[in-house]
């Protein structure tokens, strides 16, 4: 499939966008720089792409969950994820976020540097999801405070590819919903992302096992342990 390149002047974009791709010093107003953005073909299936560093790729819809699935089974450094609503559904075993949380479980269990913040939405309405991330070792930690929202969707991956939009992680957000994220390649951006995360890693609440419905627990123990 031939691969669409379009320039974009940057004032165009949101303020987290204005950086100079080559050497991502952060930009004024005025900042009239320029990128180049891989737009993926919408009639075909989503397509992964292994983008060159210092490039930026825009992921509509459910070209996020391919590429960040790919990304995932890539990394052997560290995973640093930031993400409002992380939605594990223990009715389903192809539920794409348990996938997700799947592989998050094998980078950590073969010793990549996995961490996880989540609001406390994720945590009041989904606990299943904290329960599989803490039950298999990952560390998992809330903001800092009840009263703060942390609305973010983030994640860093070996301190090179950066994926910030709009996806949470819910079956309906990575197949169904109208969403964006861009996914760029940039070690100098990664760092600024990075300690961005470590700020809210290191003023957060540490949480353990949460309250949950039996029949969650027990749909949690099966699908890890008996349906692989």
């Amino acid at each position: 499939m031939e691969k669409k390149v379009l320039p974009i002047l940057l004032n165009d974009f949101p303020l987290f966008l204005r950086y100079d791709i080559q050497g991502f010093r952060r930009r004024n107003l005025l900042c009239n720089s320029f990128v180049q953005i891989k737009l993926l073909d919408f009639q075909q299936p989503p397509i992964v792409w292994d983008i060159p560093e210092n490039n930026v790729l825009f992921l509509s819809d459910d070209a996020y969950y391919g590429n960040l699935t790919w990304y995932l089974a890539r990394a052997n450094k560290s995973v640093y994820v930031v993400m409002y609503v992380v939605k594990y559904d223990t009715s389903q075993y192809n539920d794409p976020v348990y996938v997700i949380l799947r592989k998050l479980v094998d980078l950590h269990k073969r010793g990549v540097n996995v961490r996880v913040v989540v609001d406390d939405e994720t945590k009041n309405s989904y606990p299943a999801t904290i329960n599989y991330l803490v039950g298999n070792g990952v560390p998992v930690r809330l903001d800092e405070s009840q009263g703060k929202t942390t609305h973010c969707k983030i994640i860093v991956i070996d301190g090179q590819y950066v994926f910030i939009g709009s996806h949470n992680w819910t079956e309906s957000a990575l197949k169904y919903n109208h969403e964006a994220t861009i996914l760029v390649n940039s070690s100098e951006l990664a760092s600024q992302v990075e300690k961005y995360i470590e700020s809210i890693w290191s003023s957060g609440r540490s949480i353990s096992w949460c309250a949950c419905c039996l029949e969650c627990l027990i749909t949690v123990f099966i699908t890890e342990y008996w349906c692989v």
